[in-house]
């Protein structure tokens, strides 16, 4: 029948998260809001609020649907091929999604993304030998270089505010002073 109007999908928190994800690898995390969201979902924003309470939570849930798309395979090869491929696994998903980067500075682990992450690779630097104390402290430094490669790349790739072209070839990240200063070494 004409003039009928088209049922909109129920709304449900996984319908927000696949929206949100979307618009934060476009747009940035800067750029996501309700209303943004609900814009996206033809809904009004104070919808949202029924399913995330605050934006902190929107955001978590954001970190945990990114860490589940990390593929951690224990092979039962050797201990540090198998901690090679979950780093790895989580490169490709920080590549993948660079703009949730600064996140992962600030997410919980209680979130369910991270402890499973966390559990994988504990028991993986269990197989090495390595206590649970010393397992933790080498994920943290692992994780710590990982999130720190990955937000100097994202860093990097982003324009310098006000820059509307790429900056002439030469030194990465050098400054006209920087530049100035190699030169004359």
């Amino acid at each position: 029948m004409p003039g009928k109007p088209k049922p909109r999908p129920v709304l449900t928190r996984d319908r927000i998260l696949d929206a949100a994800l979307p618009l934060v690898d476009r747009r940035g995390l800067d750029n996501l809001t309700m209303r943004s969201l609900g814009e996206a979902l033809s809904v009004e924003a104070m919808s949202l609020y029924r399913y995330f309470p605050s934006k902190s939570d929107l955001l978590e849930g954001i970190a945990d649907r990114v860490l589940a798309e990390i593929v951690f395979v224990e092979q039962n090869r050797s201990w540090r091929e198998d901690l090679g491929n979950a780093v790895r696994g989580l490169w490709r998903v920080l590549v993948a999604h660079p703009n949730t980067v600064p996140l992962f500075l600030a997410t919980p682990t209680s979130i369910p993304g991270a402890q499973a992450g966390v559990e994988v690779m504990l028991r993986l630097l269990g197989r090495a030998g390595f206590g649970p104390g010393p397992a933790l402290r080498i994920w943290r430094n692992l994780l710590a270089f990982v999130l720190g490669t990955a937000l100097m790349l994202r860093k990097s790739r982003s324009p310098a505010p006000g820059r509307t072209r790429p900056a002439k070839p030469g030194v990465a990240g050098a400054t006209p002073l920087r530049t100035a200063a190699l030169k004359d070494s």
